[in-house]
């Protein structure tokens, strides 16, 4: 249908045509992360034809070959880099062919036993060999933008955990490949004013779960465990430098209170611990194991089961 639009500028059609291609294969490439393998709708519908939109659900493999494609075409159109912000480039559709590779070569898809009518949920008749290359065709994917040597590791401090936080917070840095902009200012007001802990005049939002928290391994590298008498103690030493990056935990120190609050916590720490209240009847106890991750502060804000990520606040 876009061969048949009259443009001024031929290269603006191909532009879009390579749009298009990275487009569909993101939505799919999400598609199939939530639900495995998805209708392919590779036309356009005649609406006069109702039996048309009736299509069978493609296998997973089918779906992720359907996204390599497109991510393939989609790079061989689109410029390395566009004037204008947030627009899909050739680094973007070589990235997302890399991330769907991957993906689909873990061992969630290629399970043994999975039966031929049940293809949509991961690879059928896998085997050890099959992943082996399923992995070398994603590292393959992976080496060719690696290659190009364009993007890098952003480290612009010698701290660990400053380099993870900056990157979500300094922008076009080095390890930006595709980003989605946005105007921070809606109806008068940031959006993400009100995004953080209690005690900060905000809405509790961001509130990864438990088991989020607990995938950080330890500085070492070995799996975090609660069953681990030692890590259970104090289950905020010793971690994955992205642990402090992401998470506000029990102690951590965020930024300075508000100035109705800063007079009660004038150090900014979040508190997650174990609190009394008193009402008329006593003090009310709240039991530290049932609330382990929760989120409240030192005002007297009600608890929350939550644990607060600040990955992406200001």
């Amino acid at each position: 249908m876009v061969g048949k639009v009259p443009f001024k500028d031929e290269a603006q059609r191909q532009r879009l045509i390579g749009e298009v291609h990275y487009l569909r294969a993101w939505f799919y490439h999400t598609l199939v992360r939530y639900w495995g393998g998805v209708p392919l709708v590779k036309k356009p519908f005649d609406l006069g034809n109702r039996d048309e939109m009736f299509i069978a659900r493609g296998s997973f493999e089918e779906c992720v070959n359907f996204i390599v494609e497109d991510c393939d075409k989609a790079a061989t159109i689109l410029p390395p880099k566009h004037e204008q912000p947030g627009r899909a480039t050739k680094y973007a559709a070589m990235a997302l062919k890399s991330r769907i590779l991957t993906f689909a070569a873990s061992d969630l898809f290629n399970r043994p036993g999975i039966p031929a009518d049940s293809s949509y949920v991961g690879y059928v008749n896998s085997s050890a060999a099959l992943q082996g290359q399923r992995y070398q065709k994603a590292k393959d994917a992976a080496r060719a933008l690696i290659d190009l040597n364009v993007f890098s590791i952003y480290k612009p401090t010698s701290n660990a955990v400053e380099n993870y936080t900056r990157v979500f917070l300094d922008k076009d840095n080095s390890e930006i490949i595709f980003a989605r902009y946005f105007n921070r200012q809606f109806q008068g007001t940031s959006h993400d004013l009100y995004n953080g802990p209690n005690g900060y005049h905000n809405w509790g939002g961001n509130v990864p779960l438990e088991n989020f928290v607990s995938g950080y391994q330890m500085a070492d590298g070995s799996a975090f465990s609660w069953a681990n008498p030692t890590h259970a103690a104090n289950p905020y030493a010793n971690r994955d430098p992205r642990f402090y990056a992401t998470i506000l935990y029990n102690g951590a120190k965020w930024k300075k209170r508000p100035s109705d609050a800063i007079a009660l916590d004038p150090v900014g720490e979040i508190q997650t611990g174990r609190f009394e209240k008193k009402n008329a009847q006593g003090p009310l106890s709240f039991n530290p194991d049932s609330i382990r991750v929760a989120a409240p502060s030192k005002t007297g804000m009600e608890l929350t089961p939550d644990i607060i990520s600040a990955s992406s606040w200001t």
